[in-house]
Order: C-alpha cells, then structure tokens, then sequence
C-alpha cells in the first residue's frame, strides 16, 4: 500500500507537515519532478516535518529545501529517507533528528547550496545515517554554527563521508558532541 506523491519540477510548495498517520502501512514518497528536478519547498517553519508515529517510511526525493526552520525535521519515532536534495539556507538545521525512534538516512549523495545554523542536529536518541554519502558543495562560501551538531544522546553514522564541488570556504565549528552523544566518523 505504498503512496507516491509527484510534483512538478519547476513548482514551489510551503510546508509539509506530517501530523496524522495513516492507514494500512506502507511507503509514503514525496517526488519534486523528475529525478534531478527543481521542485522547491520554501518553508515557514518546516520542509517536512514528522509529529506522530508514522505506519511505514517517508521519502523526500529531488527537492530544494529553505526553509526559516528546519529542512528535514523528525520530532516522532518515524523514518524518513531522503534521495537527490538539495539543502539551501535553513535558518535553524539541515536535518533535525531529536526524538527517541526518529531516524533520517540519505540514501543517496546530496547537495549543500547555502548554510544553515546547522547542517545536522540529532539528540535524545535520535539517528541521522550520512555514512559514505558524497556531499556536493555548489557555493564558495557555507556558515555554520555546528556542522554536525550532538548536545545529548543523538546517534550520527557519518564515516565516510566525501565532499565535493566548489572550493569552498566553510565556517563554524566541524561537531560538537556531549552527554553520551556519538558522532561515528571512523577517524575522518
């Protein structure tokens, strides 16, 4: 019983918020055109945000995300993939992932075009999977407070990881790590 839910590629949408579940299970996919495609979402608060258990897997495909809020937010023991994004500037964080059960995996190479205070917050037992993802940087300059952000108990695979793209110049702090967060790296 999966849903697949495709947009235009050139459309621009507010905020998804995901506050009631469904029935029967299943797969929810939210595509912004065609692979590759421009789709954007110009949030208010929020690109896509989960509040409640959800049945089955979301996934975020081919979008631009800004937002004043967060881009990809799980406040609810869900799981949410995301494929070909594109992270622009987000006032709060990239990829918030800060409930018990939440967890955020990109499952394909991403992009970043614009800062945000920070690219990654995960705390109270939440899990953000980034491990072996090549991060494209198409801009010359990002600004983060905290790339990858870890106050409490947040669990981030990020070894790995690869950056590509522009030369670019990128300010702020690599992570920050406290009460018994872990940021997985494997030495990188």
């Amino acid at each position: 019983n999966a849903v697949y839910l495709q947009t235009l590629s050139v459309a621009t949408f507010g905020d998804i918020v995901l506050s009631k579940s469904w029935t029967g299970g299943g797969a929810l996919t939210f595509v912004g055109g065609t692979t590759g495609g421009t789709a954007t979402i110009n949030a208010t608060a929020n690109c896509i945000q989960g509040l409640v258990t959800l049945p089955g897997p979301v996934a975020l495909n081919d979008f631009k995300l800004r937002s004043v809020g967060n881009g990809i937010s799980m406040a609810a023991p869900s799981v949410m993939t995301f494929s070909r994004i594109t992270f622009e500037a987000c006032s709060n964080a990239h990829i918030i992932c800060a409930t018990a059960g939440a967890k955020v995996t990109a499952a394909t190479n991403y992009t970043v075009s614009a800062g945000a205070g920070f690219h990654v917050w995960c705390s109270d037992f939440g899990t953000v999977e980034l491990a072996s993802r090549t991060v494209n940087i198409s801009t010359a300059s990002l600004a983060f407070a905290v790339f990858i952000y870890n106050p409490r108990f947040g669990n981030v695979l990020a070894n790995a990881m690869t950056f590509t793209g522009a030369t670019a110049t990128v300010t702020g702090t690599n992570w920050y790590v406290n009460y018994n967060g872990i940021i997985y790296t494997n030495g990188a």
